[in-house]
């Protein structure tokens, strides 16, 4: 919708956004994380994918889901202790594929990656 006359004059702009700027809240810094399923595990109910949540206090690590985090609703948000979800693909990995034969592997420290088989690249 066009107006002939702006909705805010300049110093009502800049007013707002100085309220707004002293509400916003500093980026949090990324820690890294040894949780193993990151991007694997998704929320069965909504299908988004679930969270690492450390320990706190009484509260056990989890993998959680979060709607919010993206703006998706949720009828039945999943949170699970890590350690259970953990062990629960783990022994599900090894049962379907545990005896595949590994080849060696072989880091590639040029690009930072990692290689399998028999030989290097």
């Amino acid at each position: 919708m066009a107006t002939d006359q702006p909705l805010l004059n300049r110093e009502e702009y800049d007013c707002i956004g100085s309220l707004l700027k002293a509400r916003a809240t500093r980026p949090r810094t990324r820690k890294d994380t040894n949780a193993l399923l990151l991007r694997v595990a998704y929320c069965d109910s909504c299908g988004g994918r679930l969270y690492y949540a450390r320990a706190s206090g009484k509260r056990p690590t989890i993998y959680g889901c979060r709607p919010f985090a993206d703006g998706r609703t949720c009828s039945a948000t999943a949170n699970i202790k890590a350690e259970w979800l953990e062990e629960y693909v783990k022994e599900e990995f090894l049962a379907r594929v545990g005896s595949w034969e590994l080849g060696s592997v072989f880091k590639d420290h040029r690009v930072g990656g990692s290689w399998w088989g028999d030989t290097p690249p």
